[in-house]
């Protein structure tokens, strides 16, 4: 019942890993997944959709029991995950990625597209990426969903790499 002073005990670490179960949630995030998932199914157009919240709140938390709702669901919603903190200084390859990920995510072809525009200058900013994107949309694919979960990526990506100031 009691420690003894020369007894050892082991550390204890926070697993940084977000829940997706609503069983686990202690803090009531399957709400606000509940609330997101409304929001985008009433959407009639493509909308944007921020999470924005200091390292720990619980914003991939609500992500991934987002995902989880739709995967028992449908499938008709896809979901694509990328690490933003590993292009953190390089955007471009931010782009290439997301692009990629996407493609292969809905099964399209846009290497082609891609490598072929890769070179000019306007593929140095986020024009050329979203021109690259629009390849996507002339395939005829559920696009305005990709859009809502590839703003909700980007605003979350332009969210970290933005330095934090405490006041």
């Amino acid at each position: 019942m009691f420690k003894r002073d020369n007894e050892v005990t082991e550390p204890t670490f926070l697993i940084d890993v977000p829940i997706s179960e609503k069983v686990h949630d202690k803090f009531q995030f399957y709400h606000i997944a509940e609330l997101l998932k409304s929001a985008i199914e009433t959407a009639s157009k493509s909308m944007h959709i921020c999470l924005a919240g200091q390292w720990g709140t619980g914003k991939s938390t609500v992500l991934s029991m987002l995902e989880k709702m739709y995967q028992q669901e449908s499938e008709k919603v896809k979901f694509v995950t990328i690490s933003v903190w590993k292009f953190a200084d390089n955007p471009t390859s931010l782009q290439r990625k997301m692009l990629r990920d996407l493609a292969l995510e809905f099964e399209v072809d846009v290497e082609d597209e891609f490598e072929r525009t890769k070179n000019r200058s306007e593929n140095l900013n986020l024009g050329g990426f979203f021109a690259a994107m629009s390849i996507l949309i002339a395939k005829q694919r559920p696009f305005w969903l990709v859009t809502t979960i590839l703003f909700l990526v980007l605003w979350l990506s332009s969210y970290i790499s933005v330095p934090m100031i405490k006041e």
